[in-house]
Parts: C-alpha cells; structure tokens; sequence
C-alpha cells in the first residue's frame, strides 16, 4: 500500500490537513476572549431561531428582541449584543430538531456532522487525489470557519454537488428538488436555480416547485400564518443591519456603485475589472450552450467557481462553495498544478483574515476562472 505521504506535495498537504485539524480542536481552548467571532460564531442566531419554535412562538421569529434576549440567555458573554438572523422559517423548523440540547452539545454535532459530509462528498466527487483534494478544501478558511461557527457553507455544497450528479444522470425531477432545497437560503437558491433551468426540461422546474412549495408549507405552520410577504419587508431592514456589522463580507454588486467609487475608485478598481471578466466568460459559455450533460456542467462549474462575483455576501463563508467546485475540477495531476492550487489557498485565507474591503475576494473569483479554463478536467466521468 501506498503512503499518503509518499511525495513532497502529499507531505505539504498532510501538514497542511493536520494544522488545520489541529486549529478546529484547539481553538476553544486556546482562545482567550469568550466573546471572540470564532467561538461565538454564528451558532447564536440559528439557535435562538430553533428555541422560539420549541416555545411556541413562531409568530416572534423575527422579532430582534426576542432573538437578543434568547442568545443573551445562552450565551451571556455577548454582553447585550446580537446575532440577527432573518433566515425563512423551515431553519428554524430544521434548529429546532437539535435546540434541545446544549449550545455546546449543538455546536459539536453540528461540527462533526459538517466534517462528516465534507469527506463524503470529497471521497464520491472525485475520481483522484482525494486526499489532497480534501485538505485543500478543509484547509481553506472559509470552509474551516463555517465548520467552527458554525454556517450552513457545506449544506449548500451538499445540494450543490448533489444536483449537479443527478442532473448528469439525467434525472432532472430530482434534481430539480435538490435546487428548491437550496430556497432555504435565498442568495444562494435563486441565481443557483436560474442557471441550472438552463437547457433543462419541465421536469427540473416541477422538482423545484415541489421543493419550494413544501418549504413555504412548513413556514406556515411554524410562523402560524403567511410569513412570505412580512419576511420580505423586514429584509430591508435587517439588510442595514448587517451591512453596519459585517459589510466587509459584501460584494460591490450589493452596495451598489456609488459608494463603491465615492469610497476609492483606485482601490476598487480591479473588483470592477474582475466583475467584467467573469461576465465576460460566462456570457461566452452561454453563448456556445449546447444541450449535452457535460457542457451543462461546465457552465454550472464556472458560474459556481465565480460565485462572490454574482451573488451576494459571498467575499466569506460562501466563498467555499467556489473553492470546493474549483478544487473538485481542476486537473491536480502534476506537481506544478498542485502546488499552485496550494498557494491559491493560502491567497484565499489571506484575503479572508485581512477583512478590509479594499481586499475584497471578488478578484480571486477571476482568477479561479482563469485556473478553470487552463486545467479544467471532470472529476468524474460522464
């Protein structure tokens, strides 16, 4: 048998693996400040919305107060702060399941079953270097602190991947239904779901209403009521509110231009290019569409890899979802490709720690399409 570590590029690899795992079991222990992001994580916000169900008051679900005085609750380090979250009702339904338990009960199984998915998708979606494929991704940050937060990066991925297999099997119902799963984040499930109606039959859309249908069902029942159209109002305000306490994650897209350029056109100006380049690619592969399986997931794998470009909030946890598509279809045969996937990692991360946003991670979306387009190979064969 042979060893993992049997080359120069395994061995960087395995010691990337083994930092990374090392950094998710040892930062609650090495952490200093309780209240840090990391620690703290998202958990708050999707676990208040899972305790207002189970106390019958689906009715408040986004009812900020509400939300601030149940985290406050749980976790009294935040001192009076909060975690809004303005997600659709069935994730509340879905934290619900587990909002029994401890927080810290919640955040490891979560964790783990986050883990657990990663490698299984890593072990099925692709045909070679697996282990490296699966440190690359793991050892990125924005799927290594999706896992710690705890966010929903992988179960996007999940759907992602899964219809994407199913749509190359043909067997569009389905998939269909995986696409309408992916409603439960909106930012996600809208541009993912029109790109993937492209060249696909009735039976794709009919999936899609089934699954989007059963999720609005399920938010009746849980907010008691329609909870459509009052959820799209407070949106407008909850977007200001997390604009103010996390817009370094935005794209440029989702300010809009003017402040954009009032804020430094010399300092935004490669996001601008990066934005034109990416549509530019995209718009060719449109251009050339042709019916066939693979040529659909081609252009599917290319508008996943430009994702912080096209959609919104994505400069962060999101950001993992082009980083898994990308490091599941380059071709890593030779050491070269390999160890420049490596140092697109360590780019990617030291975007990601610098959060400023003059260093927006909208210009590495271009150049993870150029990677593409230079050493793209199907993992799988159709």
């Amino acid at each position: 048998m042979v060893s993992i570590v049997d080359t120069t590029s395994k061995r960087v690899l395995a010691a990337l693996l083994i930092a990374s795992m090392t950094a998710l079991i040892a930062f609650p222990f090495v952490n200093t400040n309780p209240a840090a992001m990391l620690l703290v994580g998202d958990l708050p916000g999707f676990y208040s919305l899972g305790r207002i169900v189970l106390n019958g008051h689906g009715e408040r679900l986004y009812d900020f107060e509400y939300q601030r005085a149940i985290q406050n609750t749980y976790w009294p380090q935040l001192n009076g702060t909060m975690f809004p979250t303005m997600y659709p009702p069935v994730v509340a339904v879905g934290m619900a399941t587990i909002a029994w338990l401890p927080p810290s009960v919640v955040r490891v199984l979560i964790a783990l079953s986050l883990v657990s998915i990663l490698a299984l998708l890593s072990r099925s979606y692709c045909k070679d270097l697996k282990v490296e494929r699966f440190t690359l991704i793991l050892f990125s940050l924005p799927i290594c602190i999706s896992i710690i937060g705890p966010q929903n990066t992988i179960l996007s991925i999940l759907l992602i991947t899964t219809c994407r297999q199913l749509l190359l099997s043909q067997r569009e119902l389905v998939a269909g239904v995986c696409a309408g799963l992916l409603f439960y984040k909106p930012q996600v499930g809208i541009p993912f779901t029109l790109v993937t109606a492209i060249g696909t039959g009735p039976k794709f859309s009919f999936g899609c209403f089934l699954a989007i249908a059963a999720e609005y069902l399920i938010g009746y029942w849980a907010y008691g009521g329609e909870w459509l159209l009052p959820w799209i109002e407070k949106i407008q305000s909850y977007s200001a509110l997390r604009f103010s306490l996390d817009g370094y994650q935005f794209t440029p897209l989702t300010r809009g231009f003017a402040p954009f350029l009032m804020s430094g056109p010399s300092a935004r100006l490669w996001e601008i290019g990066a934005f034109g380049i990416v549509s530019i690619l995209f718009a060719r592969a449109l251009f050339t569409y042709k019916t066939a399986p693979l040529q659909r997931d081609r252009i599917l794998a290319l508008f996943l890899v430009t994702f912080p470009v096209f959609v919104p909030q994505t400069n962060f946890y999101d950001l993992g979802i082009a980083i898994f598509v990308l490091c599941t279809s380059i071709n890593l045969s030779s050491k070269r490709a390999l160890f420049a996937a490596i140092a697109l990692t360590i780019v990617v991360n030291a975007c990601v720690s610098i959060r400023q946003p003059s260093f927006s991670l909208v210009p590495i979306a271009a150049l993870a399409v150029a990677l593409f387009y230079l050493r793209n190979r199907s993992c799988r064969a159709s």
